[in-house]
């Protein structure tokens, strides 16, 4: 969930704005509700929200997909400075909003960075880069789609095997980043 405005939301386990959560939904016709999973990190707080909380520290999730490996890719749409794809690789994780937007620069500690982060200026070099991006307009939404599974004939001659697709809904550029396990930010890991 988004935390609607108020960054303050995204670091209060008590409240689920600004997190993933995680649950179990009751899938009998006569059923209402949901359980917790007796692992979510965060089990036996001291809220209802506490209980379903899996990571937090986001702003505005949106567009997410699992990936080859278990882990969860998150495209966390920024406010003035970036955008972000998160990876989820281990029980609650603090992706630090609002104290972070983007890469962390101080007062860091505990918090996991976005393994891909970009500003919203309109000469950052995946802008420049792509002829078709010239939206001339300062919005931007990161999204994130899924693995690249080639079909019974691949159109992509392999080129995006095992790479997670990514993009910008505004700007309107798509890249690929590698699934792989030590996948980080700054690693020369995407197309």
């Amino acid at each position: 969930f988004g935390e609607k405005g108020r960054g303050e939301n995204a670091q209060d386990l008590q409240n689920p704005l600004g997190k993933i959560i995680r649950i179990i939904p009751n899938r009998d016709e006569d059923g209402e509700g949901y359980t917790v999973p007796s692992d979510n990190p965060f089990v036996g707080g001291d809220s209802v929200a506490d209980d379903i909380v899996f990571a937090f520290g986001l702003r505005n999730p949106w567009r997410a997909a699992f990936d080859s490996l278990g882990r969860y890719w998150i495209a966390d749409v920024g406010s003035i400075e970036s955008e972000e794809i998160n990876i989820i690789s281990r029980p609650g994780e603090n992706f630090g909003w609002p104290t972070a937007e983007g890469v962390c620069k101080e007062k860091c500690d505990g918090f996991t960075d976005p393994v891909i982060a970009y500003n919203h200026a309109s000469d950052h070099p995946f802008i420049l880069a792509d002829d078709q991006a010239k939206n001339p307009t300062k919005f931007r939404v990161a999204w994130v789609g899924m693995e690249y599974v080639p079909g019974a004939t691949d159109r992509y001659n392999g080129l995006l095997t095992g790479k997670m697709l990514y993009g910008e809904w505004y700007a309107g550029w798509i890249r690929a980043a590698f699934v792989a396990e030590n996948f980080r930010l700054g690693s020369d890991m995407h197309i």
